[in-house]
């Protein structure tokens, strides 16, 4: 069985005192702690891809946008309802292809 004395149960032991080891320098003698004190971490970086600089574009946009008209919705849902709406579907295709190229 081995006993170790670097535990710090018995602190009256000079020998057991698991600091003062930790400070000592290889010539034996105690130096200040602020000599042996861990190097600083290095920076941690975070770069987003280009989708996911699309994504936070888009976020920014969208935080931005006014909120919804509401009486543009009940007028649409009127003229839908009527029959009097209609639908150009080339300006939809067009803004179809708008947001295909940001995101890709």
């Amino acid at each position: 069985m081995v006993i170790d004395t670097g535990n710090n149960l018995n602190p009256a032991s000079g020998a057991a005192s698991g600091s003062a080891k930790a400070r000592a320098t290889p010539t034996g003698r105690n130096a200040p702690a602020a000599e042996y004190s861990p190097a600083p971490a290095a920076q941690d970086s975070v770069s987003l891809s280009p989708q996911g600089q699309t994504l936070a574009k888009l976020s920014t946009a969208l935080s931005q946008s006014p909120d919804v008209d509401q009486d543009k919705v009940a007028a649409i849902r009127a003229a839908l309802a009527e029959g009097r709406y209609q639908v150009d579907a080339q300006a939809i295709a067009g803004k179809m292809l708008e947001q295909d190229d940001l995101l890709g």
